[in-house]
């Protein structure tokens, strides 16, 4: 929502130079800069939460097995036999 509203911001933007209303460009200025922040905040926080996700999923056992033939596979729906990762029989 926030990149949508910072797209918006910018074609209000353009529009208000197109017709020289410089109360309405100098609000959209504002608006446009505070969108920006907020649009950091959120890329920051996902960074932030990211990694603990993936530490978490690891730690609960979960997560994906890469095979070197390019399979992939759930992590619980593999076990380990000599060294290397092999689907489970069912």
């Amino acid at each position: 929502m926030t990149a949508g509203s910072g797209i918006c911001w910018t074609v209000v933007g353009q529009a208000a130079q197109g017709v020289r209303d410089r109360d309405l460009f100098e609000v959209v200025l504002s608006c446009a800069a505070e969108t920006s922040v907020q649009l950091g905040w959120l890329r920051t926080r996902m960074k932030q939460a990211a990694p603990g996700a993936r530490r978490r999923r690891i730690a609960d056992g979960g997560g994906l097995v890469a095979h070197p033939g390019g399979k992939v596979e759930s992590d619980d729906s593999a076990r380990t036999v000599r060294g290397r990762r092999t689907p489970v029989s069912r």
